[in-house]
C-alpha cells in the first residue's frame, strides 16, 4: 500500500521490489541490448578512427516504428490493467460470499452448537482455499496435459477443512475442483431443513444420531421425533371427538424438501454457492484465456526490433559522446522494456510477485470473518418491540419536521447531530 500525495521526488529513485527498476533491472533483454548498444559504439569508434564506418542509417526512418511500439505497449498495458481489476472484482466477490454464507448459517441455524456451524461453514473456506490454490499452483503434465493443481503440501494444508476420505474424493475427482465442496454443503443444509421437520434421513439400518452439540430439543427433531412448534400447530376437531394422533416420522434416503419456508432457506444458501461458482468459474476462465499470443509475440518482436533500431541509429549519430549515449539508450530501453513487464505481471496476478494480488491475505480475512460471523449473538425479540434507546441514540425520525424531508435535509440532521468533539475524533 502506498499513499499517492506523499509520493515526492525522491520516492522516484526506488528500486526496491515492486517498482519498475526493480522490474527493469532483472530483465535480460535489458542488459542484451545494453551490452549490444555498447560493442556499437566501440566498434563505430573503431572504424572511424581509421576512416571508416559502419553503414550509415537516417535517423528518421530509424525512429519511425517507435510511434507504433507505445501505441501497442499502451493498448497491451490497458488490456492488461483492465483484466487486473476484473480479477480482483471476482475475487472480492468471492470473500464477500463468505460473509454471506455464514450470515445464513447464523440467521436460519443459529439454534446449532458450534459442530454443526463449522460443519457447513468449513466447506465454503474449503472451496476457496482450494480455488485460490489452483490459480497460484505450477505447471502440472498428466495423461490430459498439463494443468495446474494442488501440491502435497497444499493438499495437507487443506486437512484443516476437510476429512481424509473428503480430500481423497477431491482428488480422484475429475471436474470443478472447488465446487464440489460446495455441493457437499448444499446437501447437508438440505439434510438439516427435512429432518428439523422430524424426518428421517436413512443412511443404514438404524437412524443417525444427532450431533454431540445439538440441543435437547433439535436432537429430539433429528432423531424424528415432532417439534414442538409443529405440534402446537396441529389442527383440533371442533366437534368433540379424539384428537387425531401426530404423523410419523417420514424415514427416507434422499430428502425432499417441500414447504415453502424450507426452499426459501434452500434457495438463499443455493444463490449464495452459484455465486461462488460464478466468480470462481470466471476467475479461472480469465486465467486460462490470456492476451491472444499472436498479439503478444508480434509486440515482443517490435519491440526488440524497434529499440535495435534505435540503438544502431544513435551509435551513428552520438559515437563520438558514448558516455552520453548509452545512458540515453538505457533509459529509453528501460521505460519500453518495464511498460511491457508491468503488463505481463498484471496479466497472471496469482503468484509471488510485488503486484500480485494477495491470496493469503483473502484467505485470512474469509477465515476471520466467518468465524467472526458464526459467533455474533443474535438479538431475538417479540415481533413489535424495539431495542431501547441509551441516552447517547437518537431517533431522527421522532425530530418533528424531519420526518418527510429530502435526502438533503436527512444529510445535514445527521451531520448535525454529531458534536464537534466526535467530528475531531473521527478525523484524527
Amino acid at each position: 500500500m502506498y499513499d499517492a500525495r506523499k509520493e515526492g521526488l525522491f520516492s522516484v529513485c526506488n528500486c526496491t521490489r515492486g517498482t519498475v527498476f526493480y522490474i527493469v533491472l532483472q530483465s535480460p533483454m535489458f542488459w542484451m541490448l545494453a551490452v549490444i548498444h555498447a560493442a556499437l559504439l566501440l566498434t563505430q569508434q573503431y572504424l572511424a578512427a581509421n576512416g571508416s564506418g559502419l553503414v550509415p542509417v537516417d535517423w528518421k526512418v530509424a525512429t519511425g516504428s517507435l510511434s507504433l511500439l507505445t501505441f501497442f505497449l499502451v493498448f497491451y498495458s490497458g488490456n492488461c490493467y483492465a483484466r487486473y481489476y476484473q480479477l480482483h472484482a471476482h475475487c472480492v466477490g468471492i470473500n464477500g460470499g463468505v460473509m454471506v454464507w455464514a450470515s445464513h448459517i447464523n440467521a436460519h441455524f443459529g439454534h446449532q452448537g458450534p459442530h454443526f456451524k463449522w460443519n457447513l461453514m468449513r466447506l465454503y473456506l474449503a472451496g476457496m482455499f482450494c480455488h485460490y490454490q489452483v490459480l497460484n499452483g505450477d505447471e502440472k503434465t498428466g495423461e490430459e496435459g498439463s494443468a495446474k493443481g494442488l501440491s502435497d503440501a497444499e493438499w495437507h494444508v487443506l486437512k484443516r477443512y476437510l476429512t481424509s476420505k473428503e480430500i481423497g474424493m477431491m482428488q480422484t475427482f475429475a471436474g470443478f475442483k472447488p465446487f464440489a465442496p460446495l455441493t457437499w454443503a448444499l446437501s447437508d443444509v438440505k439434510t438439516a431443513l427435512w429432518e428439523r421437520e422430524g424426518n428421517i434421513v436413512q443412511t443404514g439400518s438404524t437412524p443417525p444420531s444427532p450431533p454431540k452439540d445439538t440441543p435437547k430439543g433439535e436432537a429430539l427433531a433429528g432423531s424424528g421425533a415432532l417439534s414442538a412448534s409443529r405440534t402446537r400447530n396441529q389442527d383440533t376437531p371442533t366437534d368433540g371427538g379424539p384428537a387425531p394422533s401426530p404423523p410419523k416420522a417420514k424415514k427416507v434416503r434422499a430428502p425432499v424438501l417441500t414447504t415453502m419456508p424450507q426452499l426459501t432457506i434452500y434457495g438463499a444458501f443455493e444463490t449464495a454457492a452459484l455465486q461462488f461458482r460464478a466468480h470462481c468459474g470466471q476467475t479461472a476462465a480469465l486465467m486460462a484465456q490470456p492476451i491472444p499470443y499472436p498479439y503478444f509475440h508480434a509486440l515482443k518482436t517490435l519491440l526488440i526490433l524497434s529499440l535495435l533500431s534505435l540503438g544502431y541509429a544513435e551509435v551513428m549519430l552520438m559515437y563520438n559522446q558514448g558516455f552520453i549515449s548509452l545512458p540515453l539508450y538505457m533509459i529509453v530501453c528501460g521505460i519500453m522494456i518495464g511498460l511491457q513487464e508491468v503488463a505481463i505481471a498484471m496479466s497472471d496476478p496469482f503468484g509471488d510477485d510485488a503486484i500480485d494480488l494477495d491470496v493469503p491475505g483473502f484467505l485470512r480475512g474469509a477465515h476471520t470473518n466467518a468465524v467472526a460471523f458464526l459467533a455474533l449473538p443474535q438479538q431475538t425479540r417479540p415481533a413489535g418491540q424495539h431495542t431501547p434507546f441509551s441516552s447517547a441514540m437518537d431517533n431522527p425520525l421522532l425530530t418533528k419536521g424531519h420526518g418527510s424531508g429530502s435526502r438533503r435535509d436527512m444529510s445535514t440532521v445527521a451531520a448535525a447531530s454529531i458534536t464537534e468533539a466526535e467530528h475531531r475524533e473521527l478525523h484524527v
